[in-house]
C-alpha cells in the first residue's frame, strides 16, 4: 500500500518518519553539540524511537558532561546496562532510576521517554511508564555542556551504543508524557509517532535525520525545531557501501520505508558469531561448524532480495555462505543454508548450491568484496542467486513453509547484509521488494483483542462485570493467580451453569452463580465466588471468541465407543484440539498438528505423549471435520475446542530445547499475548504466561493448567515483536530440556507488522 492509503503505525494525520541514522559501536560513531545556557536544567523531556543492535553491554544512547569534561563524576546518561534494564543516571551514578523491565528486542522499534521534572525521573516505554524515582539531575542539561548521542566515557571506559535512532525530541524546560509525542493507533491498538507541536526552550531540539546529503551538522545533524541546535556526526558515514549509516528502517510505514529485517541474535547458538553495525554485520567467532544465524523477518509468500557483501573469508574457504531456509532453529541448527536440517537453499564461497541437504550445481566461486544477491520467489518456490549482478544459477521446487534470511560463518569469516534500508548495490529484479514490514502482508486480525484478549482483576465481595473486552466471549478461562484453587473453564456452548477444570478430570460441574451473563463487552460474576471471584485475592481471565476468522470453533457432541467423525464449522483443519468429557470422570485429551494425530496428550496430566492415546483415530482432522475413536464413549457428551492457525493472530507451533539459559527463539509472525507450552518427550506442566500480568520481559510468572496451584516465579520466556525467546533451564518443571520437544499454543496482540518491541 501507499503512505496515503496505508496508516497503520502513522498518525491520525498520516504521520510518517523517512528516515533513521544507524550508530555502529565498532566505529565509534556519535554526534555531538555543546549546550547554551538552559531554560532550565533539572527540568526537561527526552523522547526517542531507538532499534537496538548489540545487547548485553552497558551503552548510553544520550548522556552529557560538565563543562566539556566526560568523567566518572561530572556525566549523566540515558543508558541501557549490561543486563538490558533502561535507565537514566545522573552524576556518574550517584542518583539513579531504572526500569525491572529488560529491553532486549532487536526485531522492531523502541519508544523511550525520560521525563525529568526538579527532583523525579519517569521513564516511558512505548507510552506506558514503566519507572519513577528521585534524583538530583545534573550534567546533561547544564549550561555549556557537551551532549552526545551513542556515547558516554566513564572513568575512561566507553560506551557506545550500538543501534538505531529517530525522531528525536529534547525539550528543554518542560517535563512531558508521551502523548506529546505519540499515540494509539485506533485500527490496531500500537503505540504510534506523532508530530510534537510544542515549543522547546533554549536548548531544545528536533532530529529525524532525513538529510543524508552530506555528514555535516546541517544535513544528517540538522535541527528541525527551528532553534538551530544542529548535531556535529562522527564517524557517521553517508557513503555508498556496507558502512552507509543513514537508514529507511523506521518505525512507522511507508513505500519504502519501514522497519527492515535484520539479523537476529536472539535465533544464534550462543558464542559462535559476533553481530554488529546494528545486526547487519556477522563476524564468525567459533572455529566449528555449529550453527545458522537467521533474520528477524520470515516470509510465506511473495517475492524478496537481500544481499550479502563478502567482508572475509574463513581458512575453511567454504564461509561465509548464504541462503534462505525454512526451518528455524533446529536441533543443531544445522551447519549451512540449504542442509538438511535448515531446509531451503544455499550457497558456499566455493560456488557449491545446495537444496534440502543435497547438493544442486557448482556454480562461480565468490570472495572478499563480492556481493551475493540473493532472490526469493515463494509464489513460485524459487531462490535465484547472483554475483555483482550475474545470475550464478537458480534453485526451484523449494518446500512450502516459512523462510528467513540466513548466513553461516566459520572463524573469521565476516559479511554485512542489507535488506534495503540502505540503497541496494544492484536494482532487484522486476517484481522482487526488500524484506521489511511494509512490504509484508496485512493481517486479516490487526488487533487481536477483538477475539481473545487477557484480563488481570481483583475479586470483590459482590457481583462484579468486566467490561474491557471488544468482544462478547463464548469461552472464559478464569484462575485465581494469588490462591490454590481450580481453573475454571465456561463456554457459551454448554451454558453457564455448568463449568470444567482443566486440573482435574471432573465432568461438567453445576457453577451456580459463579458466571451470570456474557455481554457485548465481557462478563458478569454473580454471588458465588468460590474460586473466580476470590475477595481478596487476584484473578486472571483468557477470553476467545468463537469465530471463524479467528479460527476457533466450539463444537458439542457425544461419542459413540468408536471409529467416527465430528463436523466443525471452521472451513480449514483445525491443528489445535481441546476435548472433554462432561458427563463422566475422563482425562482431557489434546491433539496438536506438530505431534501428528496418532498421538495425544492430557490437559490435566504432566505426562510426555503417547502414541497409546489414538483418541483421532491416527487421522488428521480436515477442513469439515475431526476424526475420533473408543476413547470417546459412547451415548456420553463431549466439548471440544478447535483452533486453526491464522497468520498473524494464532500460532501451534513446536520447538527443541537445548538446555541453555539462552534458549531457543520461537518465532509467530507477531507479539503474543498469551501463550501454553508443553513438553512432549517428557513429563511437565503445561505452563501458561500471558502479558496481562506483569506486561514487559522478563515475563511471565507462570501457571499450569494442570495444577490448581497458584502463581509461580519463574520467568521462562521473554516475549517480543515477533514471537518468543526461552530463557530459563529446567527448574522442575521442564522449560527448557536439551533435546527434549516441546509443542506449544499462541494468541496475538497484533501482528509482526504492526507491533513494537517489547
Amino acid at each position: 500500500m501507499s503512505v496515503i492509503t496505508n496508516n497503520l503505525l502513522q498518525g491520525d494525520d498520516g504521520y510518517n518518519i523517512s528516515r533513521s541514522v544507524r550508530l555502529r559501536s565498532a566505529a565509534t560513531a556519535t554526534f555531538s553539540r555543546t549546550t547554551g545556557t538552559a531554560t532550565s536544567a533539572t527540568t526537561w523531556t527526552w523522547s526517542a524511537w531507538i532499534k537496538r543492535g548489540t545487547l548485553g553491554s552497558i551503552q548510553a544512547m544520550f548522556s552529557g558532561g560538565s563543562s566539556g569534561t566526560v568523567s566518572s563524576a561530572t556525566t549523566s546518561m540515558v543508558y541501557f546496562d549490561n543486563t538490558d534494564v533502561l535507565g537514566v543516571q545522573f552524576s556518574g551514578g550517584a542518583s539513579n532510576v531504572a526500569t525491572t523491565a529488560v529491553l532486549r528486542d532487536p526485531s522492531a522499534w523502541y519508544h523511550i521517554v525520560v521525563k525529568v521534572a526538579a527532583t523525579t525521573a519517569t521513564i516511558y516505554v512505548n507510552g506506558v511508564q514503566v519507572a519513577m524515582g528521585s534524583v538530583t539531575p545534573t550534567y546533561i542539561n547544564a549550561n555549556s555542556t557537551i551532549q552526545y548521542f551513542g556515547y558516554q566515557n566513564y572513568s575512561g571506559s566507553t560506551r557506545y551504543f550500538d543501534g538505531y535512532l529517530t525522531e528525536v525530541n529534547f525539550v528543554d524546560g518542560q517535563a512531558l508524557t508521551p502523548s506529546s509525542f505519540g499515540e494509539t493507533d485506533s485500527i490496531t491498538g500500537v503505540w504510534k509517532a506523532k508530530k510534537y507541536t510544542g515549543t522547546y526552550g533554549t536548548n531544545g531540539f528536533y532530529l529525524n535525520f532525513s538529510d543524508p546529503s552530506a555528514a555535516t551538522a546541517a544535513a544528517i545533524g540538522k535541527d528541525y525545531s527551528g532553534n538551530g541546535n544542529n548535531w556535529t556526526p562522527n564517524n557517521i558515514s553517508v557513503t555508498s557501501g556496507v558502512t552507509y549509516d543513514s537508514m529507511l528502517d523506521v518505525p512507522t510505514l511507508g513505500t519504502l520505508s519501514s522497519n527492515h529485517c535484520v539479523m537476529n541474535p536472539l535465533a544464534s547458538l550462543s558464542g559462535r558469531t559476533s553481530f554488529s553495525a546494528g545486526n547487519l554485520q556477522v563476524l564468525g567467532t567459533s572455529s566449528s561448524e555449529s550453527g545458522v544465524d537467521y533474520g528477524t523477518i520470515g516470509v510465506t509468500s511473495g517475492k524478496w532480495y537481500w544481499e550479502s557483501t563478502v567482508l572475509a573469508v574463513s581458512s575453511a574457504s567454504s564461509y561465509p555462505n548464504f541462503g534462505a531456509v525454512r526451518v528455524l532453529y533446529g536441533p543443531s541448527n544445522g551447519k549451512y543454508p540449504g542442509d538438511s536440517f535448515t531446509g531451503g537453499a544455499g550457497i558456499f564461497t566455493a560456488g557449491t548450491i545446495y537444496k534440502e541437504g543435497s547438493l544442486v550445481t557448482t556454480a562461480t566461486s565468490y570472495t572478499t568484496n563480492d556481493i551475493i544477491g540473493i532472490a526469493l520467489d515463494l509464489d513460485n518456490l524459487t531462490c535465484a542467486f547472483y554475483k555483482n549482478n550475474t545470475l550464478l544459477s537458480t534453485v526451484t521446487g523449494l518446500t512450502a513453509g516459512t523462510y528467513w534470511a540466513a548466513v553461516a560463518s566459520y572463524y573469521n569469516s565476516s559479511t554485512a547484509l542489507n535488506f534495503g534500508q540502505r540503497p541496494f548495490a544492484y536494482t532487484p529484479p522486476t517484481g522482487f521488494k526488500a524484506l521489511n514490514t511494509q512490504n509484508l502482508p496485512d493481517a486479516t486480525i490487526k488487533k487481536g483483542n477483538l477475539y481473545f484478549d487477557a484480563v488481570v482483576r481483583a475479586g470483590a465481595t459482590a457481583p462484579t462485570s468486566v467490561t474491557s473486552l471488544a468482544f462478547q466471549p463464548d469461552l472464559l478461562w478464569t484462575k485465581t493467580r494469588s490462591a490454590v484453587t481450580n481453573h475454571n473453564l465456561f463456554d457459551s456452548a454448554r451454558g453457564l451453569s455448568v463449568r470444567l477444570q482443566s486440573d482435574n478430570t471432573g465432568g461438567d460441574a453445576a457453577a451456580g452463580s459463579m458466571v451470570t451473563s456474557f455481554n457485548s463487552n465481557g462478563y458478569t460474576f454473580g454471588s458465588d465466588y468460590s474460586g473466580t471471584n476470590l475477595s481478596g485475592s487476584t484473578h486472571v481471565d483468557w477470553v476467545w471468541k468463537e469465530s471463524v476468522s479467528a479460527g476457533f470453533d466450539i463444537v458439542t457432541f457425544n461419542g459413540t465407543g468408536g471409529a467416527s467423525t465430528v463436523n466443525h464449522s471452521l472451513g480449514v483443519a483445525p491443528k489445535f484440539i481441546i476435548a472433554k468429557c462432561r458427563g463422566t470422570t475422563e482425562d482431557w485429551l489434546v491433539g496438536h498438528g506438530d505431534l501428528g494425530w496418532t498421538k495425544a496428550l492430557n490437559l490435566n496430566l504432566t505426562g510426555a505423549v503417547s502414541t497409546s492415546i489414538t483418541a483421532w483415530n491416527n487421522t488428521a482432522p480436515t477442513s469439515t471435520q475431526f476424526s475420533i475413536n473408543s476413547f470417546f464413549y459412547n451415548a456420553t457428551a463431549y466439548v471440544a475446542y478447535l483452533f486453526a492457525e491464522v497468520a498473524g493472530f494464532s500460532k501451534f507451533g513446536s520447538y527443541t530445547g537445548n538446555g541453555s539459559a539462552d534458549g531457543p527463539f520461537v518465532y509467530c509472525g507477531f507479539r503474543p499475548r498469551w501463550i501454553m507450552f508443553k513438553a512432549t518427550g517428557e513429563a511437565g506442566s503445561w505452563t501458561i504466561i500471558d502479558t496481562a500480568r506483569l506486561g514487559y520481559n522478563a515475563n511471565n510468572s507462570t501457571l499450569y493448567a494442570d495444577t490448581s496451584n497458584g502463581e509461580q516465579g519463574y520467568l521462562p520466556a521473554d516475549i517480543l515483536s515477533n514471537g518468543f525467546k526461552i530463557r530459563l533451564l529446567s527448574t522442575g518443571t521442564s522449560f527448557n530440556t536439551g533435546g527434549i520437544g516441546y509443542i506449544f499454543a499462541a494468541f496475538a496482540e497484533n501482528p509482526f507488522k504492526n507491533s513494537l518491541a517489547r
